[in-house]
């Protein structure tokens, strides 16, 4: 059965500022990560680093030459995005964009886990000054990275 003749949109065009993910079709998504031989950001697509000139990162449990690479920077809009659209009712759901990679839903690691840990608390700094438990929330986050980074906590008792 022969194949559709799909319209070709040049990888130049996937990485013009203004479009977003959400704009390009599945199809095409797929189609530009087949043709990508390097990595390139999950969310902006644009390859090597930023615009601050911070490096493509991945610290999660995404496989693949060109798979689950991320900005700090696109992650924490991407993370403030979807923290600002939570609804209220369950508070993992407003901590969950700051933990858990979008791409294979595992939780981040290492460094990268502690960086976005500590945006988060940031975050919830300047958008609820006054929250305390959304702030208990950031800040335990913070522990849970640095605690994963190999961090030994002595609690006096």
């Amino acid at each position: 059965m022969p194949h559709a003749v799909m319209n070709y949109v040049p990888q130049e065009s996937f990485r013009k500022k203004e479009m977003s993910i959400k704009a390009i079709p599945k199809e095409m998504q797929r189609m530009y990560w087949c043709q990508s031989r390097s990595a390139a950001c999950l969310i902006c697509l644009t390859e090597g680093p930023d615009e601050s000139g911070q490096p493509l990162r991945r610290d999660c449990s995404c496989r693949g030459e060109s798979s689950g690479f991320i900005h700090l920077s696109c992650l924490v809009k991407y993370a403030e995005q979807k923290a600002e659209q939570w609804d209220g009712r369950d508070l993992s759901e407003f901590r969950e964009p700051w933990k858990v990679c979008p791409n294979c839903c595992q939780n981040y690691q290492n460094e990268l886990a502690v960086d976005l840990a500590a945006k988060f608390v940031t975050f919830v700094e300047g958008k609820y000054p006054g929250d305390q438990l959304k702030h208990l929330v950031a800040l335990y986050l913070k522990l849970y990275a640095l605690q994963g980074m190999g961090l030994k906590l002595k609690i006096k008792g």
